[in-house]
């Protein structure tokens, strides 16, 4: 069915409305358009760029051009990697009158089937594994009421077999042509409509320092802001490679920071009361939860997370000073993802990657990265946009600094 632009107009400014927001930005706009339009969409847009809404506002956008009764509500799955991810999203997009449900066990199966939720949030996993997914799909509701298919962090996504009756919208942070091109190779979306955003924030100081080796070189001074400054203190994310990493630097800060690692300054070690905590592949799903939770609520105490990648894909967090990689991440492009958490708010931040050390030398890492390191005279910033053939004119606000290399400059 084809709908005409002034139709899809004031569809999408309906079901903006609804939502309780303004507008739409230019770009979010153009993917619900492309899509409405009967194409595949790849949207990278940097952190903080609006891509859940792109999907999110789907169901009531078909819903108006369909003029479909609640009983026949358009419908969306959408698949993410992280379920902790997941519940947070859902959340919030139930706070915007949108009808959303994680999807994990039989019994809420047959919820959906009744059309109670419009946003059908699964893994990867549940949507291959789990039979009762496969007869939800089958379903005549389903095969009647499906409209899109998402697929939130799409960089994740090894190989799929998501079965196509309905276009798809592949979403992710940052991706290079190459990235790209083989994310719709995976998901089998040949002919997609590509809508991206330059990567670049001005507000972000790239930097690069020698890995010193110890803990105590790098990270006694942190430890010391903690004390002095605690709630005031600028939120940081530490991201580490491996769970050893992450629990040596908890373990030191721990025993540094004594009964000052929570707050009010000695009541229990317990998750809501730490300054800094640790988010990792076996942390517990409530406590990921709890994490997530307090780093993203401004009153909330917790201002130090050392995680591995998992931690901040999708995190709505807007005032992240800091994020530091105490060893190489795998390539540019992973590395600028996990810079992108910081300076949501647009306040200055700081980008310092450690290298090295031994982690240089026993992983395996890409070329692009080690560039990166081992560059001392081209600016850090166009290094690596030049991996996203951005044609923004790259550098920053006077008010910024750009990178440790143009301090020098």
């Amino acid at each position: 069915m084809s709908y005409d632009q002034e139709s899809i107009s004031l569809a999408i400014m309906f079901a903006t409305k609804f939502m309780g927001y303004l507008e739409l930005r230019t770009l979010q706009e153009q993917v619900v358009k492309h899509f409405v339009g009967g194409r595949d969409v790849f949207v990278s847009f940097p952190s903080g760029g609006g891509k859940s809404q792109c999907y999110a506002i789907l169901p009531l956008v078909f819903d108006f051009l369909q003029k479909k009764e609640r009983e026949k509500q358009s419908l969306v799955i959408v698949v993410s990697p992280l379920i902790a991810l997941i519940k947070d999203q859902v959340r919030s997009l139930r706070d915007h009158n949108v009808s959303a449900v994680y999807v994990n066990e039989e019994d809420q199966f047959s919820a959906v089937a009744d059309m109670k939720y419009q946003l059908i949030f699964m893994s990867l996993e549940t949507m291959l594994r789990r039979w009762g997914v496969r007869d939800m799909l089958l379903s005549h509701v389903f095969q009647e009421n499906l409209v899109a298919v998402a697929i939130d962090e799409a960089h994740c996504v090894k190989k799929c077999l998501i079965p196509r009756g309905v276009n798809m919208m592949a979403l992710t942070a940052t991706a290079t042509v190459t990235t790209r091109k083989a994310i719709c190779k995976t998901l089998g979306m040949l002919d997609s409509v590509v809508v991206a955003e330059s990567p670049n924030k001005p507000n972000i100081k790239y930097s690069v320092q020698h890995n010193p080796g110890t803990l105590e070189e790098t990270f006694a001074p942190l430890v010391e802001k903690i004390r002095s400054h605690r709630q005031s203190l600028p939120r940081s994310i530490i991201f580490c490679r491996s769970y050893d990493s992450c629990s040596s630097i908890y373990l030191f800060m721990k025993s540094r920071l004594g009964r000052e690692m929570t707050e009010p300054m000695g009541t229990p070690d317990l998750p809501r009361f730490r300054l800094k905590d640790m988010f990792t592949w076996c942390t517990r799903l409530d406590i990921k939860e709890s994490i997530i939770g307090s780093f993203c609520d401004p009153h909330r105490q917790l201002r130090v997370v050392i995680s591995t990648v998992a931690f901040g894909m999708g995190l709505d967090c807007p005032n992240v000073g800091a994020v530091i990689n105490w060893v190489l991440a795998e390539d540019a492009e992973l590395y600028l993802q996990e810079t992108g958490r910081a300076g949501r708010d647009g306040l200055p931040a700081n980008a310092v990657l450690y290298h090295g050390g031994p982690d240089l030398i026993t992983r395996n890492v890409y070329k692009d990265i080690k560039d990166y390191c081992g560059n001392k005279d081209i600016c850090r910033r166009r290094l690596l946009l030049g991996l996203f053939h951005s044609s923004e004119e790259i550098g920053t606000s006077p008010q910024f600094p750009c990178c440790d290399v143009c301090d020098l400059l």
